[in-house]
C-alpha cells in the first residue's frame, strides 16, 4: 500500500502548483483518459481508508492526518504543506507539534515513541514509552517508560535527565519547571545522541529518601528542589496555575485520608499549604473525581469533596439485596437509583479554596451537586444531578439553578429548571444565559437581574418547524465577545451579538437573504483541551481580531469557510459545490488546511495561504478510486402530499446506461439530503452493513429521501414522504419499478417495517435494530440508560406528543405490528442481542407475528452485538448477507443456503 501511495504521490507532486490545481479540479475525467477504468470487486474494498485531519503547526507549514483502514495498519501521516516531505507512523494516534513548529512527537499503540526534527528531518524512535509531554517552549520533551523512569530530553543539546520510579509529571505553563512525583533516587546522563538511556550516572542526591517525594526540576538551572516528601503516601494529579508560580497536587493516604497541597515557588522559596477537610467531616475522594483546577488569576483552587461515611447497622431491607423492589411511587426507577444511589445520597461537591485568606466554601449541596465554576473565581452555579435521570413519570425532576458567591459563601436561587431547559454560564461566571419560551434570557450575578434579550427581535431563535421535541430548542449560543460585552447567539441562518442588558442587538451576518447558514467554527484542537467545569462549552470569541465561520447553503448544498471580523465583515476562504470540512488554521493566522470531497471524489487535504487564494493539494486519499467506475449523486426536489417541500439524493450506478433498467434501494432515516457530497467508502466493515458505494458500484441506484413529520403520526409521515420521493424517482424510465428495495436502521428500521405494511411497491425490505410494536416498546425499558422508553415517544424522536393511554389509536395506526396483516413484502430483519437502546425483542415480536401469518421473513440475531455491529467478522457477515438478500430479490440472483429452510 505504501508503494502504491508513493506511486500516485509522485504523479501529484511532479507538476507545478498551477498544473496541480487544474489536475485536481479535473481529476475524474483525466484519470479516465489515461487508463481504462475497471468495475469494483468486493475483494478490493480493503484498499480503501478513511482520512481524518488532525493538526497544523503554528506557522502553517506542516500538517498531520490519519489514514484508517479496516484490515491494514492505520497510519499517521505528517507532511510539509510546501515541499511535501512526508513521515508515516503505523498505528499512531497521540501526537503533537512543538509550539515552535520545529519538532513532532507521536506515540503508537506498540508503545513506540517517535520524535522528529522537522528542520533536519532526523527521526528517533524509543521503545516502551507509555506517556509523553512537550515543554511549553518546545525545546524539551519528557517521556515516561514502562519501567516508570521519566526521561527529560533537551532537544537542543541532546542531554537527558532521568527520574526513577515516576508516577506523575507536569511542565509548568512557562516551561521553567518540571514537577515530578517519584520514589527513590534520580540519575543523570550528560548526552545521548540516540535519544535513549542505557547507562546511568548518579545525579543530585540532596533530600533523597526511600519513599515518596514530589520535586521541582528547574529546567534552566538543571537542579531539583524538593517540594514535599513522605515515606508512604504517593502524589498525583499535578496541576499548575496559569502563571506557572504555583501548583496543586493530591497526596493519597488511603480511602478516607487524602489531602490536597498547594505549593507556591517564589524568590527561590517554597511555600506549602495543605487543605484539611476533616474539621467539617469532609473527605477528598481517592478515585474517579479528577477535578482540580485554578481560577484564571491563580488565587483560588477548585476540587471536590464528599461527606465521610459513618459505619452503622444495616436494615433487613438493605441486607436483602437479591430482590429488586420497584415502586410506582418512587421518584427514580429502581435501576436508575441503584446506579446513582451513592451520588444522590452522598454526592461529590465542589470546593473553592482561597489559600492566602485560608477561606474555603462548598459550592453546592446534596440537591445541587452539578457545578459550573467561572474562570474568574467569583461565581459558580449548581443544579441537580437529577437533570440527567428520568423519574417514574418519564420526566427529569424539576429543580432550581443556584448561584454561589465564592468569596462570601452566600447563595441565591437563579431560576427554576424545568426538564430540558437550555442554559450556559458565561466564561467569567458573572452571567448565566438560559432559553425560555423561545427567548434568550440573561441573569446578571452582580446586579441580580433577569433580562429577556431577544424579545423585540422578529427573527425566531428556535426552529418553529421542528417536531423533534415539544419544547422549543434554540439554534445555539456559542459564546461571548471579548470582556463579555455581548453574548453571541444563532438564528436559523445568522450570527447575532446582543448586549447582556438587551439594549443593543446586531446581526453580524446576512445569510438569510442567500439561504446560507453561518456558524462559528470550533477547531478540533480546542475540543481536546481540558474543560474546567462540568458541561461548559461557551467561549470568548474575538470578533474584532476575527474568527472563522463555516458556511452552508441550504438550497444548493455548497459548503465552505469564511473569515469574519467586525470591520471587514465576511471574506471567503473557500466555498464550493462540494463538502468542505475539517478546517485547521495555523495559530499565526497565515494559512489553513481543510478537506474537500464529493460523492465521486474522495477527500483531499488542501493547503491555502491567506496571501494566496489558490489552494494547493497536500494529499489525495484513496487515489486508487480513480481506477474504478463510479457513479454520481443528483439532488431531487418534490412535494409531500401535504404540500411540504422535500429533497432527496439519488445516487447513480457505475457505468450508468440510460437505455437499461436498474434496481433501486431506498435508505430511510429522517433528513438525508445533506449527505449529497459525502464520499462513502466501499467496505465490508460498516456498523449497519450498508454503504452506498457497495451498491452503486454493483449496478444499483440508491435513494435517500427526506422526511417531514407530523406530531402523532411518525410512521404515516414517513410513508407519505418516502413514497413521494420514490414516485418522483420513478419518473426516470431507467429505474425498474418492479425491482425496488428499502432499508433502514434504528428509527429507520421502524420506518421500514411500517412502510411495507402500507404499500406493496417494494420487492423486498431489510430492517435493522428497529421497533415493531409501539405499545410494547413504549412500556419497555431502555437499559442503556436504565430509563423507560416512553419519553422517546412523548417528546423525542418518535414524535407522538402524548401518552399511549391518551391517544391509543394514534399509536396503533403507526405501529407495524398492528398493521402486520397487510404486509406482503419479503423482509430481512437483524438485531444485536445485547442491544440496550432499541430492545432486540422487537424483532422477535415481528418474527413471531409474520410466522403466525405465514409471511416471508428471515431474522438475523447477533448474540454479542448491540445496536450497531462492532465486531469486524460480524460486520462482514451482515454486509454480505444483506447484499445476497437484495441480489436475490432485485437482481434474480441465486438463493443462498442461509436463506433456505434450515430444518
Amino acid at each position: 500500500m505504501k508503494k502504491q501511495m508513493e506511486k500516485y504521490n509522485s504523479l501529484w507532486y511532479s507538476a507545478s502548483n498551477l498544473l496541480l490545481i487544474s489536475f485536481f479540479c479535473m481529476v475524474c475525467p483525466l484519470w479516465g483518459q489515461t487508463s481504462k477504468k475497471k468495475d469494483l470487486d468486493p475483494s478490493q474494498y480493503k484498499r480503501w481508508h478513511t482520512l481524518t485531519p488532525y493538526k497544523i503547526t503554528t506557522q502553517g507549514n506542516w500538517t498531520s492526518f490519519g489514514l484508517y483502514y479496516g484490515e491494514q495498519k492505520d497510519t499517521l501521516v505528517v507532511v510539509n504543506n510546501n515541499t511535501h516531505k512526508k513521515f508515516q507512523f503505523p498505528n499512531a494516534f497521540i501526537h503533537d507539534f512543538s509550539p515552535t513548529g520545529k519538532w513532532f512527537c507521536t506515540l503508537n499503540t506498540d508503545r513506540q515513541f517517535f520524535y522528529v526534527n522537522l528542520q533536519t528531518f532526523e527521526e528517533k524512535k524509543i521503545e516502551k514509552v507509555v506517556r509523553y509531554k512537550i515543554g511549553p517552549k518546545g525545546e524539551k520533551i519528557a517521556f515516561l517508560k514502562e519501567d516508570n523512569s521519566l526521561h527529560l530530553k533537551n532537544l537542543i543539546d541532546n542531554s537527558i535527565k532521568v527520574f526513577d520510579n515516576t508516577s506523575a509529571f507536569e511542565f509548568d505553563p512557562t516551561g521553567q519547571y518540571l514537577a515530578v512525583a517519584q520514589r527513590g533516587k534520580e540519575r543523570d546522563t550528560e548526552r545521548d545522541t540516540e535519544g535513549d538511556t542505557e547507562g546511568d550516572t548518579e545525579g543530585d542526591t540532596e533530600g533523597d529518601i526511600e519513599g515518596e517525594k514530589i520535586s521541582l526540576w528547574l529546567t534552566e538551572a538543571k537542579k531539583s528542589v524538593i517540594v514535599k516528601q513522605n515515606p508512604n503516601n504517593p502524589y498525583s494529579r499535578i496541576t499548575w496555575n496559569p502563571k506557572g508560580n504555583a501548583m496543586a497536587f493530591y497526596e493519597s493516604g488511603g480511602k478516607d485520608d487524602n489531602q490536597i497541597h498547594w505549593m507556591t515557588y517564589q524568590h527561590k522559596t517554597i511555600s506549602l499549604e495543605t487543605f484539611n477537610p476533616h474539621s467539617e467531616n469532609w473527605i477528598i475522594p481517592a478515585t474517579g473525581v479528577p477535578t482540580l483546577f485554578f481560577s484564571d488569576d491563580g488565587e483560588k483552587l477548585f476540587f471536590k469533596v464528599s461527606k465521610r461515611k459513618t459505619n452503622g447497622g444495616h436494615s433487613q431491607q438493605e441486607m436483602s439485596d437479591k430482590v429488586e423492589v420497584w415502586n410506582t411511587d418512587d421518584e427514580l426507577l429502581y435501576p436508575s437509583f441503584q446506579l446513582l444511589k451513592e451520588g444522590l445520597e452522598n454526592p461529590y461537591l465542589m470546593v473553592g479554596w482561597e489559600k492566602h485568606s485560608e477561606k474555603w466554601n462548598v459550592l453546592g449541596d446534596s440537591i445541587h451537586s452539578m457545578t459550573l465554576v467561572g474562570n474568574a473565581g467569583k461565581y459558580a452555579y449548581a443544579y441537580s444531578v437529577k437533570e440527567h435521570m428520568l423519574a417514574a413519570v418519564e420526566r427529569e425532576s424539576n429543580s432550581n439553578i443556584v448561584v454561589f458567591n465564592i468569596e462570601t459563601g452566600t447563595s441565591d436561587t437563579v431560576t427554576s429548571k424545568p426538564h430540558g431547559l437550555e442554559f450556559q454560564m458565561a466564561p467569567s461566571g458573572r452571567y448565566l444565559t438560559y432559553f425560555k419560551e423561545g427567548n434568550w434570557w440573561v441573569f446578571d450575578a452582580v446586579k441580580k437581574t433577569h433580562t429577556n434579550v431577544t424579545k423585540n427581535i422578529d427573527t425566531p431563535f428556535y426552529n418553529a418547524k421542528s417536531t423533534y421535541s415539544k419544547q422549543a430548542i434554540s439554534y445555539g449560543h456559542p459564546g461571548w465577545t471579548v470582556n463579555e460585552k455581548e453574548l453571541i447567539i444563532y438564528d436559523e441562518f445568522d450570527i447575532w451579538k446582543v448586549t447582556p442588558d438587551g439594549k443593543t442587538k446586531t446581526r453580524c451576518t446576512k445569510g438569510r437573504e442567500d439561504h446560507i447558514t453561518y456558524r462559528i467554527y470550533e477547531f478540533v484542537d480546542n475540543l481536546f483541551q481540558n474543560v474546567k467545569f462540568e458541561g461548559q462549552s461557551v467561549k470568548i470569541q474575538n470578533l474584532e481580531k476575527g474568527i472563522i465561520l463555516s458556511a452552508k447553503n441550504k438550497r444548493t448544498q455548497e459548503t465552505g469557510y469564511v473569515t469574519y471580523n467586525s470591520k471587514n465583515k465576511l471574506k471567503k476562504i473557500v466555498y464550493k459545490d462540494r463538502l468542505i470540512k475539517n478546517l485547521r488554521m495555523a495559530k499565526e493566522g497565515n494559512a489553513v488546511v481543510y478537506t474537500s470531497e464529493r460523492y465521486n471524489l474522495p477527500p483531499a487535504v488542501m493547503y491555502q495561504e491567506f496571501t494566496n487564494p489558490e489552494p494547493r493539494l497536500v494529499h489525495q486519499s484513496n487515489p486508487h478510486h480513480f481506477e474504478y467506475n463510479w457513479g454520481k449523486a443528483e439532488s431531487l426536489k418534490y412535494k409531500s402530499p401535504k404540500g411540504d417541500s422535500l429533497k432527496g439524493v439519488l445516487y447513480y450506478p457505475a457505468n450508468f446506461d440510460s437505455n437499461k433498467k436498474y434496481p433501486m434501494i431506498t435508505f430511510c432515516y429522517e433528513t438525508l439530503s445533506d449527505k449529497i457530497h459525502q464520499y462513502q467508502n466501499p467496505t465490508l466493515h460498516n456498523s449497519i452493513g450498508f454503504s452506498v458505494s457497495n451498491y452503486t458500484t454493483t449496478g444499483y441506484f440508491v435513494f435517500f429521501p427526506d422526511i417531514v413529520y407530523q406530531i402523532g403520526d411518525p410512521g404515516i409521515s414517513a410513508v407519505e414522504c418516502i413514497m413521494a420521493g420514490v414516485e418522483k424517482v420513478l419518473e426516470y424510465s431507467f429505474i425498474d419499478r418492479d425491482k425496488l428495495g428499502v432499508y433502514g436502521h434504528s428509527f429507520g428500521g421502524y420506518e421500514t417495517m411500517f412502510l411495507i405494511t402500507q404499500t406493496d411497491i417494494f420487492a423486498t425490505a431489510v430492517a435493522g435494530a428497529g421497533a415493531s410494536n409501539m405499545l410494547s416498546y413504549y412500556l419497555s425499558m431502555a437499559w442503556l440508560w436504565s430509563r423507560p422508553q416512553a419519553w422517546r415517544f412523548e417528546e423525542q424522536q418518535w414524535r407522538m406528543g402524548d401518552s399511549y393511554f391518551n391517544i391509543p389509536e394514534a399509536y396503533e395506526r403507526n405501529s407495524p405490528i398492528h398493521n402486520v396483516k397487510n404486509l406482503n413484502t419479503p423482509l430481512l430483519g437483524w438485531a444485536g442481542k445485547q442491544d440496550s437502546n432499541v430492545n432486540w425483542q422487537q424483532h422477535v415480536e415481528m418474527f413471531n407475528a409474520l410466522r403466525k401469518l405465514n409471511k416471508k421473513h428471515t431474522m438475523l440475531l447477533y448474540p454479542n452485538e448491540g445496536h450497531d455491529i462492532v465486531t469486524p467478522h460480524n460486520q462482514e457477515d451482515l454486509t454480505i448477507r444483506m447484499s445476497e438478500w437484495f441480489n436475490y430479490y432485485l437482481k434474480e440472483g441465486t438463493l443462498p443456503t442461509w436463506m433456505q429452510k434450515s430444518n
